[in-house]
């Protein structure tokens, strides 16, 4: 576990970096907090089939399925069955796929086409084009904005973001913004936050009328992925590297906490408190929210190269990302085994229903193995986790056996490998009897030498 609060990442930078790179929490007013993995693993894959490229998904929480961009069409996917529903969404208009936004009902898709510059209107239930709008430059990611019931498209090549009306089909309003649009989110209160270049900027939404510019402010990083934070105000861009927190309202950079590298999306659960961040190096970030201010990255659970987008389940507590294996596409699961216990439901971004009782939706029973052939592999840390599909495994097969879980529980002061093939949090030496005495820097200084002499053998080995 790694623990990161803007007090201590700001006053004492290079102590917490030691700290951190022990897998340690130093909390300089009151001892060491303790956290075992997440809890979350990769619970499946759904193969796609055809070779294709990979942006953005969504997740219908009403219809329980899964949108995902596939080169020139939309794959749809039922996490239940981890199969597609066919056909998948096609169009003469519809030409790099980078985002897919359904209206509040679910019966309209809107689809950003990078290649020809357009957001295609799409009707569901005919699975037909209806209007296709000429946006700015290469629209990349594209919401749904439910205090005002407009579409956005954010423009990648423009550096501007189209405010569309959804009953006519038309452009409305077009907003200039400071870099390279990304991700979009809004509170569906009235604010919209977009990642543009390094900077994020503030729409400022009205129920009805024109939208102006808001607050813009530099995070220090180009950000790709985009999560909301709406009752603690914080927003979370996903770094190369990093995931930065920033005040919603004040723009005030909270804290930057470290994740592995190829950043792209980013997802929140206000149930559980966590923060995901996918990673194209092949891991997922689960980090948890302590206070809006302090943040503990618990582990990188692996989920195998070039994942990239991520879209989450506010009802089941499951985040989906895309993952391209050499032009094959298929989406894993990452999800707890038992589904989350007694999590409740505030209202989700966009006004989306986070769900009711906890458990309503518990998931899936346990990990599957490789989309065709292949065994599951196993994880020290947080029990079975699956390896990501081959290129040749992802079109057809039948499964794979699930790996088998192992314990990654660990006593009080003992050594515990929580990671599987891709690390993770590596040494958890700092003993709770430890917690808020002077024994707090004489044991972390113990787990330095531990690591040292580990490292050593492990490399003369």
């Amino acid at each position: 576990m790694r623990c990161y609060s803007s007090k201590t990442f700001r006053s004492n930078k290079s102590l917490m970096g030691l700290l951190v790179g022990l897998g340690l929490c130093a909390s300089f007013g009151g001892g060491v907090a303790h956290a075992g993995p997440s809890g979350f693993e990769v619970l499946g894959w759904a193969p796609i089939a055809g070779m294709g490229g990979n942006d953005f998904l969504t997740y219908d929480p009403a219809k329980k399925l899964v949108y995902v961009s596939h080169g020139s069409a939309v794959a749809i996917i039922d996490p239940a069955t981890k199969m597609e529903v066919l056909p998948a969404l096609t169009g003469a208009n519809i030409k790099g796929v980078h985002g897919i936004a359904l209206n509040k009902d679910g019966t309209l898709a809107f689809i950003s086409s990078g290649m020809g510059s357009k957001a295609v209107k799409v009707d569901l239930a005919t699975k037909m084009e209806v209007v296709a709008i000429a946006t700015g430059a290469n629209p990349d990611h594209i919401l749904y904005e439910s205090f005002s019931d407009k579409i956005v498209s954010f423009n990648n090549g423009g550096h501007d973001a189209n405010v569309i009306d959804i009953t006519a089909g038309t452009i409305i309003q077009t907003l200039p913004l400071p870099g390279a649009a990304e991700v979009g989110v809004t509170d569906g209160a009235g604010n919209v936050w977009v990642n543009a270049g390094s900077s994020v900027q503030q729409l400022l939404v009205p129920a009805t009328g024109m939208w102006t510019l808001g607050k813009v402010w530099d995070i220090g990083c180009d950000a790709t992925g985009l999560a909301l934070d709406i009752a603690g105000k914080r927003l979370f861009s996903s770094c190369d590297g990093a995931m930065v927190v920033s005040n919603a309202e004040t723009g005030a950079k909270v804290i930057e906490v470290p994740t592995a590298g190829g950043a792209d999306g980013a997802a929140y659960d206000a149930a559980t408190k966590m923060v995901f961040t996918t990673n194209g190096d092949g891991s997922m970030a689960a980090i948890q929210q302590m206070t809006p201010d302090t943040y503990m990255l618990l582990e990188e659970i692996p989920t195998g190269m070039n994942c990239k987008t991520a879209a989450y389940d506010p009802i089941g507590h499951r985040v989906f990302t895309s993952c391209n294996h050499m032009g094959a596409l298929s989406v894993a699961i990452v999800g707890k085994p038992g589904g989350v216990v007694g999590a409740g439901g505030a209202g989700g971004a966009g006004g989306e229903p986070m769900g009711g009782a906890g458990g309503e939706e518990p998931g899936m029973a346990g990990s599957t193995g490789l989309p065709a052939g292949g065994s599951g592999g196993a994880s020290g840390g947080s029990g079975p986790v699956v390896p990501p599909p081959s290129t040749g495994g992802v079109t057809g097969g039948t499964p794979g056996a699930a790996g088998a879980p192992t314990s990654g529980a660990g006593a009080p002061g003992q050594a515990v490998d929580t990671g599987g093939d891709s690390g993770g949090c590596s040494v958890q030496a700092q003993s709770r009897d430890n917690a808020g005495h002077g024994g707090t820097w004489l044991a972390a200084l113990g787990a330095l030498a531990v690591a040292m002499i580990r490292r050593r053998r492990d490399t003369a080995g």
